[in-house]
């Protein structure tokens, strides 16, 4: 088992963009269907504000601080894009690396001035300021990287493959304390293989200061401390409590793999105050599907009731292209459609305010 690997593998390498992506349009041309929930939307109160056309379909969002949104890029791993929030700035900066890892698949995640370069094959980190981009050793240990997501300038929270399980796991890595690892193996459910069940995705909520896991093929969400304790299960609108994938092993190449197209129930998510923002991929019982399929709908939970739903709304889609990730950003939601990068102006339902009272103290 120990040696076994994942045909796919790429698609949960940190989210990785261009798989993620491939199985979002997979499912965009399979045949919509009806379940049984409801959603609330109310008229939309947000419009488009700015357009930026990054001439490049493989960007992705490495973080955002004071007013600023980080891309990085899936096929120059050394890359970094900064932009303001109207997307009237743009700075390009390279990260300065040793010619033997130019050409290695990374990751970026930015935190404040700070930035995280991952290794997606061994699984090594590195960091770096963002005003003098050249990188330092932060973990060295060797690990099957999904996931990584800053918490704050001196650890991360990552979901990683236990080698001897072969399962995905939650862990914070911290080199500052003694144990610079640390695993937390009760907090994702295994339902069939303990990888490909378990996928999904990893934010950071710094106004609540807590981790939250949502999975992409089940109704569930996980809120954390930033000690990776749990807080609470929360579910999603939709009734799909059970995944519904397949997955065989390929036994002459010791690889394992989906034999089936899964029931993608959740695409990305987003957190901001005590709001999390979740892309669904499934059409309800009171909507249209001419609608549904010319836009994204965002279903909005409320963090500090135990994930209490509050109602959705549409992000249309651009010149034909699906939203593919979002974040969201004080006022603004910032969305990547292909290769374009755009701002739309929230309206006060969809903002919500900031609870300082629900502050998670470490």
């Amino acid at each position: 088992m120990r040696g076994r690997s994942f045909i796919l593998l790429a698609s949960l390498f940190f989210g990785s963009i261009l798989s993620i992506t491939l199985l979002f349009e997979f499912t965009a041309n399979q045949p919509v269907l009806k379940h049984g929930f409801s959603r609330a939307i109310p008229v939309p109160s947000f419009d488009k504000q700015t357009v930026l056309n990054l001439k490049s379909n493989s960007y992705y969002f490495a973080g955002a601080s004071e007013g600023a949104i980080y891309l990085g890029h899936g096929k120059v791993g050394t890359h970094i894009l900064e932009a303001d929030l109207l997307l009237e700035r743009k700075i390009e900066l390279t990260i300065v690396v040793p010619d033997s890892m130019r050409n290695r698949l990374s990751r970026i995640a930015v935190h404040n001035d700070i930035f995280y370069f991952a290794d997606k094959g061994k699984g090594y980190v590195w960091k770096g300021l963002l005003n003098k981009p050249r990188i330092q050793p932060f973990f060295s240990q060797q690990l099957s990287l999904l996931d990584l997501v800053p918490i704050h300038n001196n650890a991360l929270a990552v979901r990683a493959i236990n080698q001897e399980l072969q399962e995905s796991r939650l862990s914070k890595i911290s080199p500052s304390s003694s144990a610079n690892l640390k695993e937390q193996p009760e907090l994702l459910e295994k339902q069939i293989d303990g990888v490909f069940c378990t996928d999904g995705s990893l934010v950071y909520n710094p106004d609540m200061n807590v981790l939250v896991y949502l999975y992409y093929y089940r109704n569930q969400f996980i809120v954390m401390d930033t000690s990776l304790n749990l807080l609470y299960r929360g579910n999603t609108i939709d009734t799909t409590s059970q995944v519904q994938i397949q997955v065989a092993e390929v036994e002459s190449q010791d690889m394992s793999t989906m034999s089936a197209p899964p029931l993608l129930v959740n695409k990305r998510m987003a957190v901001s105050n005590q709001r999390l923002f979740v892309h669904s991929n499934l059409l309800s019982q009171n909507e249209e599907e001419t609608q549904f399929k010319k836009s994204a709908v965002i279903d909005m939970y409320d963090l500090a009731k135990d994930g209490a739903y509050i109602s959705s709304f549409y992000v249309p889609n651009y010149k034909g292209y699906r939203l593919r990730e979002f974040k969201i950003e004080g006022e603004y939601l910032v969305a990547l459609h292909h290769q374009y990068l755009i701002t739309y102006k929230l309206g006060p339902d969809q903002v919500g305010s900031p609870l300082s009272a629900f502050h998670i103290e470490e």
